[in-house]
């Protein structure tokens, strides 16, 4: 009788843990969405990385609240859950990435496989993995916003990326301006 009640507490225990890493995946996400720069410091662990396994390129945790998040902010980008891939950990999600980058250059939003790795009720890590539309998204990409960059190279050939991403409006009101002129001819 006692290994019984033993088993049950365990299985209480293991379903109890996976919701409250669940949640706090869910919570960081939302966090993110709403550019709460101040309860995500609280949420993450403070050797937190961001990966994403499809580029040469991560931000630690420094660099991810002092630029994706204003770049996130900027591009008014935010991650809509599609499907809990696993609720436990590390939590996994199919995300659709959205942006005003994507509405305004009409690019199909990409999808993207986001794991979380919860330690102590902490985001530790945070990987972004491509998914079988990712080729069809760089091709689309290829056609859609390069033109949009050529034609910022030419026009303000002193602005960097780094510097429209990080100023507030800038990036939209660059979007309008092409638009507009590519309207225009």
């Amino acid at each position: 009788m006692k290994s019984i009640f033993f088993a049950l507490f365990i299985a209480i225990q293991f379903v109890s843990h996976t919701q409250s890493d669940l949640k706090c995946a869910e919570k960081f996400i939302s966090l993110l969405n709403d550019y709460d720069s101040t309860g995500l410091d609280s949420l993450l662990t403070p050797d937190f990385e961001l990966k994403r396994n499809f580029v040469n390129y991560h931000h630690d945790r420094e660099k991810f609240m002092d630029q994706y998040i204003m770049y996130n902010r900027n591009f008014k980008g935010k991650f809509k859950i599609l499907e809990t891939i696993s609720s436990k950990n590390p939590v996994q999600f199919l995300v659709e990435d959205q942006s005003i980058y994507f509405d305004k250059l009409q690019i199909q939003y990409p999808t993207w496989k986001i794991t979380l790795y919860v330690k102590n009720q902490q985001i530790q890590k945070m990987m972004l993995d491509s998914t079988n539309y990712y080729h069809s998204y760089v091709e689309e990409s290829k056609l859609k916003a390069n033109p949009f960059h050529d034609w910022i190279k030419e026009k303000y050939p002193e602005e960097t990326d780094e510097i429209r991403s990080q100023t507030p409006g800038l990036m939209e009101e660059r979007l309008e301006e092409y638009l507009k002129q590519k309207k225009n001819q």
